[in-house]
């Protein structure tokens, strides 16, 4: 037999072997963090390998469990009709010997390879102070996995404020504990899964954001291991040779900064950015944080117009190219928010650029856990080979340096007024390793644009429609 798998992509990347038959794992957490769908993913997805599950309870309704299970993509009744899961649901008046007499038969007569009890915490009170049940309580547990040649599961209840299991020898002998908890900053509900020990594997993350999504059951958002970040991709064409005189190359996989003035939001920097998009057919996600999808849109093709597109041309690459979706970042805690973009990103598997727009909000809504949450995300969209591109106003310097610092390509816009109002740009563009920017005045921002043109002009309506 192989090693049992959670069930959850991320975590089985990391950690594929933890689980070999045998294993004792323990899943705690604060009432309503998880544990419950954690335990059962885990039975889920070995049954579908095949292996049968026993889910026994001394607190869970079944039809509640079901359903619930049910919505979160997992259906317990499919795999019950296929003989893989067991659900039992032993009376918490019997005594402790009789439970494990209980447990010991329905083993014995089922051959089963992943036991969940959920949960301990009714069993281990009710002998709390009988040192010696406990301690044979204890090694019953220990032996069981042995006993089946499986994965036992133990579900364990974990009060508010506490970050002591009480368990007893239980945590010495366990192979894997996992603690998910849950509290609520700015009324928003902050998630994290906490890998405390795995035996034999070396724990790379020790605590995770997680969410529970409807269809999707548990998703855990692991940063990715730089040492397993892939190289860069596919360089891009620059056919616009003032662009490639400032950058002068960009690969699928860097991260390209685009500021601006917070009062001067020129189509300069979008009209340029559509170049690049429509020199190389890329087709883009665009997540803004401030616009609504529908207004983004028409703001985009005035962009394509201003590159010499019709309005009938721009309407069709906005459509081809182009998916916008919108999140409002002060309706989600960073663990969310950070699901859901990842969720929409997950879902278009053929983007090539991922756009932020919108980018300065970020550090105002979510200020202590802005740059770890933008750090694990830029790598995990690295480790997806794409262009990433994050648009925002310049709104100081702290967040302009952060956002630099990560990026491979920064593009800032500056404007100058003149007493009679006339706003002069210049763009300060740096690429990293290059030693120092290069500083873009209007007379080749003028050039640039007019190059952009002349390309969409004699080669990009065809090269799209053709």
């Amino acid at each position: 037999m192989t090693e049992f798998i959670l069930g959850i992509k991320e975590l089985d990347k990391l950690y594929s072997r933890a689980f070999s038959p045998g294993s004792l794992m323990v899943i705690a957490g604060h009432p309503g963090a998880g544990k419950t769908t954690f335990a059962i993913t885990v039975c889920y997805n070995n049954s579908l390998r095949g292996y049968r599950c026993l889910y026994i309870t001394l607190q869970e309704d079944k039809d509640k469990l079901y359903k619930n299970m049910k919505r979160l993509g997992m259906d317990l009744e499919v795999i019950e009709q296929k003989g893989l899961f067991n659900y039992v649901k032993l009376p918490i008046t019997l005594s402790i010997e009789d439970i494990v007499r209980e447990i010991g038969k329905l083993i014995h007569e089922g051959k089963y390879k992943v036991i969940i009890i959920d949960s301990i915490n009714s069993l281990m009170q009710g002998i709390k102070n009988d040192e010696l049940k406990r301690a044979w309580l204890q090694n019953f547990f220990y032996e069981l996995p042995r006993l089946v040649n499986g994965l036992l599961i133990l579900v364990a209840e974990l009060p508010f404020g506490e970050e002591k299991l009480g368990l007893g020898a239980i945590e010495f002998v366990a192979d894997g504990i996992f603690i998910l908890k849950h509290k609520v900053e700015r009324g928003l509900l902050m998630r994290t899964l906490e890998i405390r020990k795995l035996r034999g594997s070396p724990i790379y993350v020790a605590e995770i954001p997680f969410t529970i999504r409807e269809e999707k059951g548990l998703e855990v958002y692991t940063p990715p291991i730089l040492e397993k970040l892939p190289r860069e991709g596919k360089e891009l064409q620059l056919p616009f040779k003032t662009l490639r005189k400032a950058i002068d190359h960009i690969h699928k996989g860097n991260i390209v900064f685009i500021t601006y003035p917070p009062d001067a939001k020129s189509r300069i920097l979008s009209s340029i950015f559509a170049g690049i998009v429509l020199a190389n057919k890329l087709k883009t996600l665009i997540i803004s944080h401030s616009y609504n999808p529908r207004l983004l849109r028409e703001l985009i093709k005035y962009s394509l117009k201003d590159i010499g597109l019709s309005e009938t041309s721009a309407e069709s690459i906005v459509n081809k190219l182009l998916v916008v979706r919108a999140l409002n970042p002060f309706s989600y805690s960073i663990s969310q928010l950070l699901a859901r973009e990842q969720h929409i990103i997950n879902s278009y598997p053929d983007i090539d650029v991922v756009v932020f727009h919108g980018a300065e909000l970020l550090p105002y809504v979510h200020m202590e856990s802005y740059l770890p949450q933008l750090y694990n995300q830029l790598n995990y969209l690295k480790s997806r080979n794409v262009l990433i591109t994050i648009f925002g106003a310049f709104i100081d310097n702290r967040w302009y340096n952060i956002n630099a610092s990560l990026s491979d390509v920064v593009i800032r816009l500056e404007s100058v007024y003149s007493e009679q109002g006339f706003a002069k740009n210049k763009l300060i563009i740096w690429r990293r390793w290059n030693s120092a920017p290069y500083v873009m005045p209007q007379e080749e921002i003028d050039e640039l644009l007019q190059e952009i043109k002349e390309f969409v002009k004699s080669r990009i309506v065809g090269d799209i429609f053709g």
